[in-house]
């Protein structure tokens, strides 16, 4: 099959990867004015979250952002849907046949959810604990409010994105819960700067009216522009009173640039780029903010020369300069969680000496 065939590609520069990071640790040989950053977007495969956090941080040292994966594998209670429920404040959701429901009361799938999550931050703690030097930041990832709105039902069955106030009333339990939890991940990584990405994959459709009903015969009336600013608005607000760095991924580009004035970076796909969409990469970063960019396929490789050329090309025929390119963060562009953990690894160190390539070529110019 071509995509195992494409999958296995990364496969070889795992194997070399114990060879070839001695070469890579070698000193900075250019300006830091120019280094490219690189995470990634939170899932990954399998069940061991020990070995993934070693395996994430070990790729993702400083300077670039370090992340706690999410490890869906584990089961419904391991996604990054139920570590977004387990945070909520005064809320419940259990498992229904069609998803997630909010309930009055106690939940032991909610509450399972809980114990993940925090069982996933004492398994970072003892790792940063066991670092011989503390990581520049971490990266958490959450459902953003609306599509956490829309990926919980109602008791009566239909999604809660249909009531503007349970809209709201979600929103301000996940605020609640995530000031509450941003405590433990402060305990378990004291000395890094904390980052928390919103996942909004929902957010087009929310906001076009096109989520089905339960009976499937109708949609939802669509979230009014001033809600979804208002309420970015609060939870951005929020978040920087935590001393919290705030990114929305996967959501759709113009929705991105109406929340550029709140969040602090916004995350694109690099695929399928058009020139108007690298413009608008280079309105965001002159606005100040930064652009995460999905550079590296998870299923098919390109050559890092090849990658780092193209990239480069595209930031100056924009615009964008050398010293501008402290606002780029790399990051996959596809799910880890389809392909195995060392693959997955690989695809991190891909993202890393691409990083490095552009730096090198920025100062080379």
């Amino acid at each position: 099959m071509p995509r195992v065939q494409r999958i296995a590609q990364y496969a070889s520069i795992d194997h070399e990867m114990l060879s070839q990071k001695q070469g890579m640790d070698a000193g900075v040989t250019f300006d830091q004015r120019y280094f490219v950053r690189c995470t990634g977007l939170g899932n990954w495969s399998g069940s061991d979250v020990i070995d993934t956090v070693h395996r994430v941080r070990g790729e993702l040292g400083s300077p670039h952002l370090s992340y706690l994966p999410a490890l869906p594998d584990r089961g419904y209670a391991a996604s990054t849907l139920a570590r977004s429920i387990a945070v909520l404040d005064g809320l419940e959701a259990d498992g229904a046949s069609f998803g997630w429901r909010l309930v009055s009361g106690y939940s032991r799938e909610a509450e399972k959810a809980r114990s993940l999550f925090t069982s996933d931050l004492n398994a970072l703690a003892d790792t940063v604990g066991k670092e011989s030097a503390s990581g520049n930041a971490l990266k958490l990832q959450f459902c953003g409010p609306f599509t956490l709105a829309s990926s919980l039902h109602l008791p009566q069955g239909e999604r809660a994105i249909a009531d503007y106030g349970a809209v709201r009333d979600i929103r301000d339990a996940f605020i609640a819960g995530l000031g509450s939890w941003l405590k433990l991940v402060r305990e378990a990584v004291p000395d890094e700067q904390i980052v928390i990405q919103f996942d909004e994959p929902d957010l087009g459709a929310a906001m076009a009216g096109q989520i089905s009903t339960a009976s499937g015969l109708r949609t939802y009336r669509a979230i009014k522009p001033e809600i979804l600013e208002s309420s970015y608005e609060l939870l951005a607000l929020e978040m920087k009173n935590h001393n919290v760095f705030t990114a929305v991924a996967n959501a759709p580009h113009p929705y991105l640039a109406s929340l550029q004035s709140t969040v602090n970076a916004s995350a694109f796909s690099s695929k399928n780029f058009e020139e108007r969409d690298w413009e608008k990469v280079a309105t965001l970063i002159e606005a100040g903010q930064q652009v995460w960019l999905g550079v590296a396929d998870t299923h098919q490789v390109q050559s890092v020369s090849s990658l780092a050329h193209s990239l480069w090309k595209s930031w100056r025929t924009v615009g964008l300069s050398a010293d501008q390119l402290s606002g780029l963060t790399l990051t996959e562009r596809g799910d880890l969680s389809e392909i195995s953990s060392p693959q997955a690894t690989a695809v991190l160190r891909h993202l890393t000496e691409t990083a490095r390539a552009v730096s090198e070529i920025a100062q080379d110019q």
